[in-house]
């Protein structure tokens, strides 16, 4: 407990994780709001299935092009701009709810806007973290990072749907704006440079680096990483049917409550 109390204690550190911790938060809450909006349509159904790929398609992109970024700019900045971009993103559905002006299409954009952008503080934050803290304390930043984000993933999709009840799902988006928002202005406030390290990756003194393919060609021979590659592709097929599911055994759960079979029979309705 101590050593997290004294990685909490270090200025730039604890805001930048603070920051992080709210914004996952409301990450837990976004495709609850979005599922909930869209169900509410007509044809709601198929509407989350393409809400699911639109969720989580756009991440295999997304994700090729965040290590150039982290790579070539301060992270700080690349944080940032992503904040404000999410923000923008999901703020224009209760915006655009609140003028009855939203278009169908809308959640459907700001959910591929946000599986586009998932991975970079999925990436940033960690990346970061080794120029934020020095080594002796790097075991107890990891694990503040990794408890934070389950931590948040657990509570984020359940008190959106707390939230849902109370205020409506374009409100809780609005939340979710305000997350992004919050994060933006911790990063900013991290007054060390988190620029790209110079040193290469691959650590050699030579600065030579294994054709891709030779690498390639290696992983794809280790029997342990193809193994937990195909487990990990597994869970993630499973998670987004599960993603898609289990909104629509709420939706409907919800309606059965309120409206129980045999009800306008008994009353004579």
């Amino acid at each position: 407990m101590r050593s997290y109390l004294h990685v909490l204690s270090m200025s730039d550190f604890r805001r930048l994780w603070t920051g992080a911790t709210v914004s996952t938060l409301g990450d837990g809450m976004t495709f609850v709001a979005l599922s909930w909006l869209v169900l509410a349509e007509p044809g709601g159904t198929a509407r989350l299935g393409l809400l699911g790929v639109c969720y989580t398609a756009p991440v295999l992109l997304g994700g090729l092009a965040v290590g150039p970024l982290l790579d070539r700019f301060d992270k700080r900045t690349v944080l940032i701009a992503d904040s404000l971009v999410r923000a923008a993103a999901v703020v224009s559905i209760p915006l655009t709810a609140a003028l009855h002006a939203m278009p169908d299409w809308l959640p459907f954009a700001v959910a591929a806007t946000y599986g586009l952008l998932k991975m970079v503080p999925l990436a940033g934050f960690p990346a970061a973290i080794p120029q934020l803290v020095d080594k002796s304390n790097l075991d107890a930043a990891n694990a503040l990072e990794s408890l934070s984000f389950s931590i948040a993933n657990v509570v984020g999709p359940a008190a959106a749907g707390l939230l849902i009840s109370q205020i409506g799902a374009a409100n809780v988006l609005l939340i979710d704006g305000a997350s992004f928002l919050f994060f933006a202005l911790a990063t900013a406030m991290v007054r060390r440079e988190l620029r790209p390290n110079t040193v290469l990756a691959s650590g050699s003194d030579t600065g030579t680096a294994l054709p891709r393919s030779a690498s390639l060609t290696g992983l794809a021979k280790d029997r342990v990483i193809v193994a937990t590659t195909i487990a990990f592709m597994a869970f993630n097929i499973a998670e987004g049917m599960l993603i898609v599911a289990a909104p629509w055994v709420a939706k409907n759960q919800d309606r059965e409550v309120k409206d129980p079979p045999g009800l306008s029979r008994r009353s004579g309705l």
